[in-house]
Order: structure tokens, then C-alpha cells, then sequence
């Protein structure tokens, strides 16, 4: 879809209305649960990019090599225009972890819950092990121990960010017969603080460095995972009950497994009358 919509882009260039329409073929398809009940407003887009077409102009003919400080006013500016410009055209809502993210609108109330996921990140089909529900405030590293001990079976390379990068985490894959990529924060010590895991992976980080960032990199198929399961399920919850979302997120995630596993054994007999 990128490339159709870059193709179309270029086609109606100048033309705001067509460019507008043009951009909504790769909206419509990476944001499908932003916009899921309520459509973008197409001529507040279209009125956008006319607005800021000089501006879209200068940058377009510039290679991002010759960035520098002076521009980032400029393209701020227009990033937050588009912004606004992209919201649904019913309600203007954009997602709330988005923008508390972004730091658009600091919100006291989070009316979102976080999904912690731990699946698959070498094989082809990417199945969900274990999954876990939490409130918005809850954090990563905590919630990766449970995680881990949910998952029954044989474990290798073992790979997340560095929220979820601690002592205990580092021991506890260890234990369970794994092998712990866990990407250190900058001021990180190697000190063992009772455990030797937590050591051993930071010298193997330090001597073999481009081996260390090619397996942790393993850890970017989550992010498939993740964006595959709200693009397949969307990323709201109806129930309004905290039971009943727990038990809403567990069926999307035994929905999603089951898929897979069908069309895992859909691959295999292709491949068997091959």
C-alpha cells in the first residue's frame, strides 16, 4: 500500500483535494482501528496540505542530509498541523496512548489498559505464549516475570527492551534454560547484585557487540505481533468491567493463536502435495 499511495501521491501532485485522497489509501490501511466507526476528515486534510504546500515543496526538494537545528521549528510545525488535520472527522479523537506519548495532552486519566505480550520471534508463524492485562500505570518489568513463568516448555534467546531490563529478569530466564538479550539502559552497571546472569549477559554484550544487537534485534517480530493482532482485532475493548475486559483480551488472543494454527497446518499441506 506504500507504494500505491506514494505512486498516487506523486501522480496528483499539486492537486490538494486528489493528494488528500491519494494519502488516504495508506491512512485507511495502517491506522484501520483509529478509523474503524469514524472516517478522516478528507477536507480538513485536503485544506491542510494546500495551506502548507510551499512549505512541502521546500522540504520535498531537500535531501534529509541537509537537516539541521534551523528546520526543526518548521517541521514541527507541520507535523502538529497534519495532526490535527488527521483526526476522525466525527469526534476529532485520536488514540489516547498516542497522545499521551506524544505529549500532546497529558492525561490524569489513562482510559486505556496495556496488553504485555511474550510470543514467538524466530519461526514463521508468530503465536502468542502468554499474555497479561494490566492498568495503564502498571510497569514492563514485573509483568515480564510473569510472563516467563507462564510459558511451559523449552526457551531460547529471550529479547526485550530496555523496560523490561533488570537483574531479576536476566536470572530468572536463565534459570529456565534460556539465553537473556535484554537491552541495558545507558548507565547500566555489570555489578551481579546476586545475580550471575545479569553479568555474564552484559560481558557478552561488550565483547561481541554486533552479535549482541542481531540477536536482540529478534525483538522488532513483537512489534509484528502486536500490530498484526489490533490490526486483525482492533486495539479497544467493549466491556466496560475489568473482569470482562480481561476475559475480552484473553478470547482475542485465543482467536488469533487458533488462526494461526490453522493456517500453519493449511502451509504444511500445501507444502506436502508440493
Amino acid at each position: 500500500m506504500y507504494k500505491v499511495a506514494t505512486f498516487l501521491v506523486k501522480c496528483f501532485w499539486g492537486k490538494p483535494e486528489d493528494m488528500a485522497d491519494a494519502l488516504g489509501v495508506l491512512i485507511l490501511t495502517w491506522n484501520q482501528a483509529l478509523y474503524r466507526y469514524d472516517p478522516p476528515d478528507f477536507d480538513e486534510l485536503s485544506k491542510c496540505i494546500a495551506d502548507n504546500m510551499n512549505k512541502i515543496n521546500h522540504f520535498r526538494q531537500r535531501e534529509i542530509t541537509t537537516f539541521s537545528a534551523s528546520d526543526e521549528t518548521s517541521t514541527q510545525e507541520l507535523f502538529e498541523r497534519f495532526l490535527d488535520a488527521l483526526k476522525t472527522k466525527k469526534s476529532g479523537r485520536k488514540s489516547s496512548w498516542y497522545t499521551i506519548r506524544t505529549h500532546q495532552r497529558p492525561s490524569k486519566k489513562r482510559s486505556f489498559r496495556k496488553l504485555h505480550l511474550a510470543c514467538e520471534c524466530v519461526e514463521k508463524e508468530k503465536p502468542i505464549y502468554s499474555w497479561v492485562l494490566t492498568s495503564a500505570l502498571r510497569h514492563d518489568s514485573p509483568r515480564f516475570r510473569t510472563l516467563l513463568k507462564r510459558i511451559h516448555g523449552k526457551i531460547g534467546d529471550v529479547c526485550a527492551d530496555k523496560a523490561n531490563s533488570c537483574r531479576e529478569n536476566t536470572q530468572l530466564v536463565k534459570d529456565m534454560g534460556g539465553r537473556p538479550f535484554l537491552m541495558p539502559r545507558k548507565n547500566a552497571s555489570t555489578k551481579v547484585k546476586g545475580h550471575q546472569a545479569w553479568r555474564e549477559m552484559m560481558e557478552f554484550k561488550e565483547l561481541h557487540s554486533e552479535e549482541f544487537k542481531r540477536r536482540y534485534h529478534k525483538r522488532s517480530n513483537s512489534e509484528s505481533t502486536n500490530s498484526s493482532f489490533k490490526g486483525k482485532y482492533g486495539e479497544f475493548l467493549s466491556s466496560r468491567k475489568w473482569r470482562g475486559q480481561k476475559r475480552e483480551a484473553g478470547l482475542k488472543v485465543i482467536v488469533y493463536n487458533a488462526r494461526l494454527l490453522v493456517r500453519n497446518r493449511i502451509r504444511q499441506e500445501v507444502e506436502i502435495w508440493d
